[in-house]
């Protein structure tokens, strides 16, 4: 299997990333509505819920903060289409397990996978920092080099018929090689992004909250970054951004645009203007009438909120007080042995 992991170095993109990973039912169901969920140190199901979890951790427990730090990973397990009749939910929860296992047994996560055609693959999301702990969920490149050969010594062991998905880890192998079998993961992914966002702009937002970046220098060059593989979106069957969000303008076009309304004449503007404060006062009475019932849900799910992270809040002030009373108690015995030798 492929096994690829990406940093989320923002906050906001740890809700982004569950959203991706949870949001369409229709991904996460196969065609006899079947499903593969895990998680670890996770009280809550919904996005919301485990958002908050995963930042109270981070705020409580994190012991070095830096500018740069990460705030979640997104890692992605990716098979062959050419042992997708091979591959059963069974299969992929017991793989993700075991990946969990070796890959961060103390950390926060949730993983699920996506039934997407042929591409069937498992997306996973840690929180940064361990649970309860504050240490990093990071491991180093010698590290994950060795957990993708043990996971893939694991899947020769248990699950032989998936040949098609071993790949190549610097022996000489005629295996397939990750970006071959990631490519197909990486373009339904693109085009489920596009799909859900209006513009260049949201899209890149997006593709950043994934853990991925966008090069993006005109239509011709736009290419993706997917940990060490890079695709060219032309390859993955998007020939222009542009058109896939309907020729809509980037910021540079819209300052241009701007720059150049201020050279009209000043009657011109005015008309403008009037016409644009006219359609913003339309859709103020639309959402007006609209903000009683809004208000109302908006209240109820802050409720919830604030009860869930009170709870939390007070679980994890038990656990700081638990892990100072520990480490006063191990004072303590250091003391009482010091005590000790000096009267010997």
């Amino acid at each position: 299997m492929v096994i690829k992991s990406l940093s989320i170095k923002s906050k906001a993109g740890i809700k982004s990333l569950l959203g991706y990973l949870l949001k369409d039912q229709q991904r996460l169901h196969n065609g006899e509505g079947e499903i593969v969920r895990v998680s670890q140190h996770l009280r809550s199901e919904s996005i919301e819920g485990i958002s908050r979890e995963m930042l109270m951790n981070d705020r409580l427990f994190r012991q070095h903060e830096r500018a740069n730090s990460v705030s979640a990973y997104h890692e992605i397990l990716a098979f062959s289409p050419q042992d997708a009749e091979q591959i059963t939910p069974k299969i992929l929860e017991d793989l993700t397990r075991e990946y969990l296992k070796m890959r961060a047994p103390d950390s926060q996560a949730i993983a699920v996978a996506h039934f997407e055609k042929d591409h069937m693959h498992v997306h996973l999301a840690f929180a940064g920092v361990m649970y309860r702990d504050g240490r990093s969920s990071r491991i180093n490149r010698r590290e994950f080099a060795q957990l993708k050969e043990e996971m893939q010594r694991l899947q020769m062991e248990r699950y032989p018929q998936l040949s098609n998905s071993l790949v190549k880890h610097g022996g000489k192998e005629p295996r397939q090689s990750e970006k071959e079998i990631l490519k197909g993961v990486v373009e339904q992914q693109i085009k489920a992004i596009i799909s859900e966002t209006k513009n260049v702009e949201e899209f890149k937002q997006a593709i950043e909250d994934l853990g991925m970046t966008l090069n993006y220098r005109g239509d011709k060059s736009a290419s993706i970054l997917v940990d060490d593989q890079k695709y060219m979106l032309r390859n993955l069957g998007i020939p222009s951004l542009r058109e896939a969000f309907g020729d809509q303008e980037t910021s540079d076009a819209k300052k241009k645009k701007g720059e150049k309304e201020q050279e009209l004449p000043m009657e011109a503007n005015i008309t403008k203007r009037g016409q644009d404060e006219d359609h913003e006062g339309k859709v103020a009475e639309t959402e007006e009438s609209k903000l009683p019932e809004a208000e109302h849900e908006a209240v109820q799910e802050n409720d919830q909120a604030l009860s869930e992270e009170e709870l939390l809040l007070s679980e994890y002030q038990e656990a700081i007080r638990a892990r100072e009373d520990e480490a006063e108690r191990a004072e303590r015995s250091v003391a009482e042995r010091d005590e000790m030798e000096e009267r010997e």
